[in-house]
């Protein structure tokens, strides 16, 4: 048998539906509307990724990724000239002054509190500003510690880019 009248039994027993013109624009109808609507779908997903980021998200998933010691997680909610500063008194303390200096000094203290976690307790929105009252929990010599404070975190462009925190009340 040679190759077309193969082709056309094919044709004619596994394609059977696309024989008759009205299942045949229906199918090709269905399949537009699949089409558009998937389209659709996609422009509304690039729009919704172009839009801002809430400041209390940011700040909420900034404690979840420090929670689960996650520092990528964490440097992807970070601006690369992020500020982390320490308010005592009358002095304020820069402790970080970029991504990368505040990653080492998450991680070194991630090593050294492996248990270490927080909890947003209270917080206020003001424009990009997010106030907290944060308690933090960790271990120390096998027995649970937790201390809360005051904390402002600024956000910019769905990322963290200041934070001050004051400090944490006596236990």
């Amino acid at each position: 048998m040679s190759t077309r009248p193969r082709i056309k039994k094919i044709l004619h027993t596994k394609c059977r539906p696309f024989r008759n013109p009205e299942t045949a624009l229906l199918r090709y109808a269905c399949l537009f509307i699949v089409a558009l609507t998937c389209s659709a779908i996609a422009a509304v997903d690039a729009t919704a990724a172009d839009e801002p980021v809430a400041p209390t998200v940011v700040v909420q998933s900034f404690v979840r990724a420090y929670n689960a010691h996650d520092l990528d997680a964490i440097a992807k909610l970070l601006t690369e000239d992020v500020q982390w500063h320490a308010l005592d008194r009358d002095a304020v303390a820069t402790k970080a002054n970029n991504r990368s200096e505040l990653l080492q000094q998450l991680a070194a203290y991630f090593q050294e509190y492996p248990n270490a976690r927080s909890v947003l307790e209270q917080s206020i929105v003001s424009g990009p500003y997010v106030a907290v009252r944060e308690r933090a929990f960790w271990k120390r010599e096998g027995k649970t510690m937790s201390a809360a404070s005051l904390a402002v975190y600024q956000t910019v462009n769905g990322r963290v880019a200041r934070a001050w925190y004051y400090p944490a009340e006596k236990p």
